[in-house]
């Protein structure tokens, strides 16, 4: 007698804007880090975020955007951009995904977003700023970004990378008819 076992895929969080109301929500999310988390997004071990640091990754004004992961109404990822001043400014990004939600695509998915709003903003570059244990975030750099190589700058790795699209939208072509069925 053989037993089918029903298997599910692992719930997958929503992607949205952070919006003002989110600050509680964040809140509780940045306090449940791990220490090691909070180091790797933070350069330190942070365990209480003050409120108006709280404001400005909510990314509410006109140099910041911030995307969150939400799963059952709580947050389970950030990424935000904010935007370097200078004539071509840069979006420095950075990510942190809950521990428990870790190694599941969450992070790659959220700073595509963020990428996708610094590209609908015009802007043409991001940077991001990784120490070098944080092997997680160095390999999707890497991954979405081959070409990228690191600055070493006091203790971090810089990789500045080109948002513009390297590809071009192949043309349509028209479809082609089918033959004829052949009857014998």
């Amino acid at each position: 007698m053989s037993t089918a076992m029903a298997l599910s895929a692992p719930p997958t969080p929503a992607l949205r804007r952070a919006a003002r109301s989110d600050l509680d929500a964040l809140r509780r999310f940045l306090a449940g880090l791990s220490l090691q988390s909070a180091y790797r997004r933070f350069f330190a071990g942070v365990r209480r975020v003050p409120d108006p640091m709280l404001v400005r990754l909510l990314g509410q004004d006109a140099s910041r955007t911030a995307v969150v992961a939400v799963h059952d109404g709580e947050i389970v990822g950030h990424a935000m951009y904010a935007l370097s001043p200078g004539d071509e400014p840069t979006a420095d990004i950075a990510v942190v995904v809950a521990d428990a939600w870790q190694r599941r695509g969450i992070g790659s998915r959220l700073v595509a977003a963020v990428v996708d709003e610094a590209r609908a903003r015009g802007v043409r570059r991001a940077g991001f700023t990784v120490l070098p244990e944080n092997e997680p975030v160095r390999r999707m750099v890497l991954r979405t970004w081959p070409d990228s190589q690191p600055r070493y700058v006091d203790g971090e790795l810089t990789y500045l990378v080109d948002l513009r699209p390297t590809w071009l939208p192949r043309p349509r072509l028209p479809r082609r008819a089918r033959p004829a069925a052949i009857t014998i």
